[in-house]
């Protein structure tokens, strides 16, 4: 029995939500080497799907019948249990995830293929970040370039949009192994849906200037700190990117502990710390563990859950096992 495991993704930021660049879309996020979704699966006499942890009554409706359909699609039965230690519409990607470990989980029991063409097909995901999906198959720092930008194209979420095509990678590389990684959960607004939707339709297109600034931070700070190991670089870019563009916008629909929290470690602990895209997952990146009971302490004194550290994951999904 094959149980797959799909980690979490940080998104870090959109990069153009104007199309100024010729491109719609675009960005930058790594996986984390924790909390992932596990998906247990095995041939049967007929279809089942089964759920444990943090499933809501509305995630397991969408799955169950996401479910049903890519077994018409894969023509097997097969019963299936997931297990998710996080919710959904917190920052993680957990849905994207989830969707990728069960068709994968399939495509493996039925001794089907399944790659990163097939991902968008069977997941209709991507349609406007492809963070998820790439890292899904490969691990470690992924920047996207969005899609080709026409005008009167529509600048909504990724659940709105539908594209054929997954944004391709510019540059993959690895999250430096030195580097640790915080991940904190302040009580913050779900922004999902129509409010994600409302958001979008309200804060878009933004100042070409604007997407350019965010553009030259994250090849020419971010990334290159990145593949260059420079931690005061990438926290230098980091924080700027909280300041301009759309992550600006993101972290100011939030509720304010989270503009809060990456306040004070970028300016008064000169730590790199963001919000992975939506919120209210926070992330704060250290090179040393000089500052961990100060993050925890700071997380008691703020009521903020401490989910842990761990590091970036420099490889996608991991098949655990298959007896």
């Amino acid at each position: 029995m094959p149980t797959l495991l799909s980690y979490p993704r940080i998104h870090i930021t959109l990069i153009d939500l104007c199309g100024c660049t010729g491109r719609l879309f675009g960005g930058i996020g790594f996986l984390v080497d924790i909390l992932p979704v596990k998906v247990h699966s095995h041939l049967a006499e007929k279809n089942s799907i089964d759920f444990k942890g943090e499933v809501d009554a509305r995630f397991q409706k969408e799955i169950s019948s996401y479910f049903d359909k890519l077994t018409k699609l894969f023509n097997v039965n097969i019963n299936i249990v997931i297990e998710r230690p996080i919710k959904s519409h917190i920052g993680f990607g957990s849905k994207t995830s989830t969707m990728l470990a069960i068709a994968k989980s399939i495509a493996i029991c039925s001794r089907r293929s399944f790659d990163i063409n097939d991902a968008v097909v069977f997941t209709n995901r991507g349609g406007a970040s492809g963070i998820g999906l790439n890292a899904f198959f490969t691990g470690g720092v992924v920047v996207d370039a969005g899609h080709k930008f026409s005008v009167g194209m529509d600048i909504l979420p990724s659940h709105y949009i539908y594209n054929k095509t997954i944004p391709p990678i510019v540059t993959q590389c690895d999250f430096p192994s030195a580097w640790s990684v915080h991940l904190l959960l302040p009580e913050g607004h779900n922004i999902n849906g129509e409010r994600e939707k409302s958001l979008f339709l309200k804060k878009t297109p933004i100042p070409n200037k604007e997407a350019l600034e965010v553009f030259t931070i994250v090849y020419y700070k971010i990334l290159l700190a990145l593949k260059e190991c420079d931690y005061e670089l990438f926290q230098e870019g980091i924080s700027e990117i909280s300041n301009t563009g759309f992550k600006k916008i993101e972290i100011e629909s939030q509720v304010k502990i989270c503009s809060k929290i990456i306040s004070f470690f970028n300016n008064e602990l000169k730590l790199a710390a963001g919000m992975s895209s939506m919120g209210p997952l926070l992330y704060i990146i250290t090179v040393s563990d000089k500052f961990d009971s100060e993050i925890i302490n700071y997380c008691k004194s703020e009521n903020v859950k401490y989910l842990g550290k761990t590091l970036g994951r420099n490889k996608g999904f991991e098949l655990e096992c298959y007896e």
